[in-house]
């Protein structure tokens, strides 16, 4: 319908690449200042990168580990 749509706030997030901390957890603080209470978090090849740093701010900031299978590990943010 050629409208577009500005997204602000996101209640699912896939990251599956780039593998390097740094940019993973610029990734992260930018979508973690757009979810609400529900919104999920999925990581793809977490073993690739030092995925703690990343384990550690979001359970810093309201989210909660939900399973890890895998090269995958996913989140809730609880508050």
């Amino acid at each position: 319908n050629e409208v577009k749509y500005e997204e602000t706030q996101y209640a699912f997030v896939y990251y599956d690449g780039p593998h390097d901390v740094n940019s993973i957890l610029k990734q992260t603080e930018f979508f973690v200042a757009r979810s609400n209470p529900g919104t999920r978090y999925v990581y793809d090849d977490h073993t690739w990168y030092e995925h703690r740093i990343i384990d550690e701010y979001l359970l810093k900031n309201g989210f909660k580990r939900v399973e890890m299978v895998g090269q995958k590990v996913s989140y809730v943010r609880e508050k």
